[in-house]
Order: C-alpha cells, then structure tokens, then sequence
C-alpha cells in the first residue's frame, strides 16, 4: 500500500471512529460548505443515514447544484425528502433584478460544459413537465414579471462551439427550447464567454463587447435554420419585418437594438476568420457561405433594403478574397494575413455610397457615445455606418 492511499484509508478511518455526538457538531457547523457536506454525506453508508436530515434540510441548496450538474437523479432525490416549490427562484446580481431560475441554472451548467446536450434536455424536460419557472423572471415596479425567452446562456454556446458534434448539440438544445414557446432574449447577452476567451490572451478580441440579439445571430457559427427561425418569430406574432416603419412611441414593446453597425459587424466577421476560441466548421467556405445565405434570408423576410443589401453584398466579396487567399496558403495565420484582411474588410463598406443611416459610433476614439433616440418614423431595425471610424 502506498503512503498515499495509507494516509486516505486513516483519515476516512479516523472520521467513521468518532463518536456520534462529535459528528453532529461537526456536521451541524454552519460555516461548512454545502460541497464538504455533499462529500461526507456519501462517503459511507453510516454518514449517508446520519446526515441524511441535513442534507436535505433545504439550508444548503442541493436541488441547485443537482440542477447545475444536470443531475435529475438527485433532483428527484431532493423532492422525495424535502419541498422544492415549482416556484423556486434565486436572487440574481446586478441593478436589474433578475431572478435564477432553474433553467437559468441548468443552462449555465450547460454552458460550463458540466453535462451533454441530451442531458440538458432530459433535464430540461423535466422542468417544463413538472411545472418550474422557464421563462425569464424579472422584478419590475415591485412586482416579478415573466418573458417568455430562452436563458441567454445558450446564444453564448455558438461560437465557442469546440467541435461539430458539440456544435450540433446546442443546436438541438436551442431547438427544443423554441419548440417549448421560448423566443430569443435580447438582454444579459454575451458573444463570447470570458472564461473561454482568457484562455487565449494573445489574441485581442476586435468585436468585444458587441452583443446585441442581431449581432450573435449574424456571427458564423449561428446556424441558418434558426436565423430564419428568428427573421419568423420575432415580429410575426405583431404582423412586422426588419423594415416595417414604426413612430418612437411604437418601439416600447420592441425589446432590442435598432440599429447594427457595418464597423461592429466586420469586427465580428474578423473574429470569426482569426479568433482562436470561434468554431469554424470544416470548410475554408465556411464563413462566406453562411454570410451569403444569411443576405438572402435577410432579402427573403424584408430585412434589409437594397442599399444595405450592396454593402453586404460588397462585405461578401472580401470574404470571397479573403476565402482565395486562405486556400492559396493553405489556411489563415493572424500574424501573416490579419493586416490584409481587416483592410479587405474595411474597404468593403465604403465601396458603395451609402445613402442610409449614419450614427455616432459606440467606440468612438473622439466622439462620446449617444443614445439613438429618433423623433422620426424608422424601421424596426437597419444597418447604419458610423459618423466616424478609425479602423
């Protein structure tokens, strides 16, 4: 036997031979964590029946960390021994007030790469079935509200995707959460996790902070089916499109941006082609085709007019450059080609006069950021390029 596992069997010997009494105190310390109990509790038979009170006491939020780990097993556990209200909620951080759900959590879990996407949706099954809180659960004046969208975790997944198979299950996960009514967030979204970019702190993001609702969806890795599923569903419950005209007082219930940026969407098309972190399919064409068939779905549902459908179309012919270049050299290198390539891109936007909207760019390096707020009739959403740009 080694010293190791010599040194492991006496201190699980050592902690069975205390007396009981000894146990209870130790195990009824507040200060412990709800990890160390889970441990102890299923180290042996004995200390599974004598913590089994407080384990399941409702102190310690097991159900929580069950929902976390996509554990359903130990989700049932904890009904059979202890209440756990459908309406179960956690307090939430930030200015907002808004709360945890078990969805929330389950996705989260998800996202942290705890569980499978078949997992998810087993779990996740479970949840709608049994009645607990799906939607988003927001406090507003004092009185909690729910929205009727998926955890915005799961838009997060796309582009960190780390291989085909993973990719196709967010996608499935993303479908079935549709298919249960959920609709797509629009608030608390990010393009990319900051755990799974740190890992990767040579490469500066060129896109970062831009996470609007458009802007995830027109990144590479957001599949097209649910694009177009999207272009459907937004507005069609309200008999909208993209381009259908709305005075101010008409936006209220329009929860989103108005308005995408060419600069921000070239960035995130940069990000796509260079950023270590970003799935990138199998195909050199990845990129370009999907942008392509992203400009005619945007045709097909009245997204965009014909002015902003040239500069896309213009944007499409540098990836098409970009593409032949990546094949001449056999594939992209950030330090050999990412000079060239931002100037392709850049170049694109300007090389049709564009007659549309023109805004004060959010990043702006002389100009402070401002909030659009028209006193005019405009569209539901339009691309718009900036006053001022220093790429």
């Amino acid at each position: 036997m080694s010293l190791t596992q010599s040194k492991k069997k006496s201190q699980k010997a050592g902690l069975l031979d205390l007396p009981n009494e000894l146990l209870f105190s130790i195990i009824d310390d507040e200060v412990m964590s709800w990890r160390d109990h889970f441990n102890i509790h299923h180290a042996s038979s004995r200390l599974f029946q004598l913590t089994f009170k407080q384990f399941y006491d409702g102190r310690r939020d097991i159900f929580e960390f069950a929902c976390s780990h996509g554990n359903l097993d130990l989700m049932i556990e904890c009904l059979k021994h202890r209440d756990v209200p459908t309406s179960q909620l956690w307090e939430g951080t930030g200015p907002r007030r808004v709360y945890i759900t078990p969805l929330d959590v389950l996705s989260s879990g998800f996202l942290g790469g705890n569980f499978s996407a078949d997992d998810y949706i087993k779990v996740a099954e479970w949840l709608f079935v049994n009645g607990y809180h799906t939607q988003r659960v927001v406090r507003t004046r004092g009185e909690l509200r729910t929205i009727p969208v998926f955890p915005p975790y799961v838009l997060t997944m796309f582009s960190t995707a780390t291989d085909t198979d993973s990719h196709r299950g967010i996608c499935r996960v993303t479908e079935f959460l549709i298919s249960k009514g959920l609709g797509f967030p629009s608030k608390s979204l990010r393009r990319v996790s900051i755990e799974r970019r740190n890992v990767h702190p040579g490469y500066p993001e060129f896109a970062e902070g831009y996470d609007s609702i458009m802007e995830i969806i027109l990144q590479s890795a957001f599949p097209l089916y649910l694009f177009e599923i999207f272009l459907n569903s937004m507005l069609s419950d309200r008999g909208l499109t993209l381009k259908s005209r709305l005075a101010p007082g008409d936006r209220v219930n329009i929860d989103w941006h108005e308005w995408t940026g060419f600069r921000e969407l070239v960035c995130i098309l940069f990000d796509d082609l260079f950023a270590p972190w970003t799935y990138k399919a199998d195909s050199p064409i990845y990129v370009s085709d999907t942008f392509e068939a992203k400009i005619r779905l945007l045709v097909k549902h009245d997204g965009i007019n014909g002015n902003e459908q040239s500069v896309l179309e213009n944007i499409l012919g540098s990836l098409r450059r970009i593409e032949t270049k990546q094949r001449d050299n056999g594939r992209l290198n950030f330090e050999r080609d990412g000079t060239w390539c931002w100037r392709e891109l850049c170049v694109s936007i300007y090389l049709t006069p564009f007659l549309g909207r023109r805004v004060w760019s959010r990043h702006s390096r002389v100009d402070s950021p401002r909030a659009i707020r028209p006193v005019v009739e405009r569209p539901v959403h339009e691309f718009v390029i900036p006053r001022t740009w220093y790429p």
